[in-house]
This record gives C-alpha cells, sequence and structure tokens, in this order.
C-alpha cells in the first residue's frame, strides 16, 4: 500500500438512467443503493457462472474509469485537482458518436472475432480517441486481444475502425 494519496476519475451515469440500469443489472449491484440485483434470465441461462465472472467487478459498480489511479505531483493539491475536473466537466463539448456497426454477435473462445465500430466526428475540427475494450469481466480477457488501435488516428469525419 502507497503511504500517499491516490486518485481516480471515473464516470457512472444517472441512477435513473438506461445506461445504468442496464450495466448496474447485469453486474447485479447497484451502487447507489449498495443492493444487490438479479441478473438478467438471459445472461444467467447462456452463461451459467456469470456470477463468479462478475464477482470483483461488482465490488466497483457500473463505471467508466477515465483515469486510473494515479498520485499528484508534489506543486499540485487535492483543491487544484478538484478544480481542474470541475472546470473541465462544466465546458460544454460536442460528443462523438461511436456504435458497433452490428448490434450483437456471438463469440468463442479462442476465435477471432472483429468488432467494427462507426466513429463520426461532430466537431469541425479532427480529434483524437482512445480505444480501450472492455465488453467482458476480467477472467475472460484471456480469450480477447485487440489487433488495431485507433488511439493516436485522427478522425476527421464519418470513419469506421476494427478492435
Amino acid at each position: 500500500m502507497t503511504d500517499f494519496p491516490r486518485y481516480a476519475i471515473y464516470f457512472v451515469p444517472a441512477p435513473d438512467s438506461d445506461l445504468y440500469r442496464f450495466g448496474a443489472g447485469m453486474l447485479g449491484y447497484d451502487a447507489f443503493s449498495g443492493e444487490d440485483l438479479p441478473f438478467p434470465d438471459s445472461i444467467v441461462d447462456a452463461v451459467p457462472d456469470w456470477h463468479d465472472l462478475t464477482h470483483d467487478p461488482r465490488k466497483y459498480g457500473f463505471h467508466a474509469t477515465l483515469k486510473a489511479p494515479f498520485s499528484l505531483t508534489p506543486d499540485k493539491t487535492e483543491a487544484e485537482l478538484f478544480a481542474a475536473c470541475s472546470n473541465f466537466a462544466a465546458t460544454p463539448r460536442t460528443i462523438p458518436v461511436i456504435k458497433p456497426v452490428v448490434g450483437s454477435m456471438q463469440v468463442h473462445p479462442g476465435e477471432l472475432t472483429t468488432v467494427t465500430y462507426e466513429i463520426a466526428n461532430q466537431q469541425n475540427r479532427p480529434m483524437q480517441a482512445q480505444a480501450i475494450p472492455s465488453y467482458i469481466p476480467a477472467a475472460a480477457t484471456q480469450y480477447f486481444r485487440k489487433v488495431e488501435c485507433f488511439c493516436f488516428t485522427a478522425i476527421h469525419s464519418a470513419n469506421q475502425r476494427c478492435l
């Protein structure tokens, strides 16, 4: 354990949003209420050990890690970090549209599967994005390999990228 404070930046959808209800249901845990939730029957039927596979992520609740744990540089304070995050969050931005080309697919351990995304830059300037795939519980990540990264490819207009 470190002897200095660690920080991380997360996004959690509003508790009444469809996205949050979906994610919390898939994890079987509502971080806002602190209550366990039943898994959808369809996922339990398809993946009987889903409860075990989601054990570790369940304790953190449904969220997106925007910045993994870090420590502050010696010349910065927690108040400055909070102010910088607040200013960033208060600045309106156009959000790019990133969606998979197909709505669903079946994958099998050991098989190579390509997920193609359609990306539409809504801004009037090039943007860069980072792809961090996280579709599955950590226990299943041994079966996935990212074959292309568009982390540092400028996106000027509608485009497709594979993961």
